[in-house]
């Protein structure tokens, strides 16, 4: 533990050297930056500083987008509740989809070997095979709409 709290003095040193030495510099009596705990709905913790909080647009339906898959599975079975439907376009063997906890899920895939694959895996999931990039915006909801992955226009599904 003595090399933790090192690790933190030296943390909140190197922090305040910033501070000091930035050109628009706040007097030196300036606490460190300050850092808020956030709690996700499963219940794991991370602190984090508040300039890194960026303002959050709540929207009847969320798109996860992630430069790498193991950042996108997290965001999505973090901000994925319940209650929300949950459609993964491009799921490929199912597992996303299979472990998001949501009522109303629905993988869709071009690749038959993948969906074959995904149904094996998570045989009480729902898999479609489509590309998306072949059918139009109204095909789409149709689809969503006889899946009843449609929203209620009150932000739920």
């Amino acid at each position: 533990n003595a090399n933790a709290n090192a690790n933190a003095n030296a943390n909140v040193a190197q922090e305040q050297d910033m501070i000091s030495s930035s050109s628009s510099s706040p007097p030196l009596d300036t606490p460190p930056l300050e850092r808020i705990t956030i709690q996700y709905p499963r219940g794991a913790t991370y602190n984090l500083r508040k300039s890194y909080l960026y303002p959050i647009h709540l929207t009847t339906n969320q798109i996860i987008v992630a430069p790498e898959t193991n950042i996108y599975r997290r965001l999505c079975w973090v901000h994925t509740l319940y209650e929300d439907s949950f459609v993964e376009i491009g799921c490929d063997f199912g597992y996303t989809c299979g472990t998001v906890v949501s009522k109303r899920k629905l993988g869709i895939d071009k690749s038959q070997v993948s969906l074959g694959i995904a149904r094996e895996n998570y045989p009480m999931e729902d898999f479609l095979k489509v590309d998306v990039l072949e059918i139009d915006e109204v095909s789409m909801q149709d689809i969503l709409l006889q899946r009843n992955m449609h929203s209620d226009g009150n932000g739920n599904g």
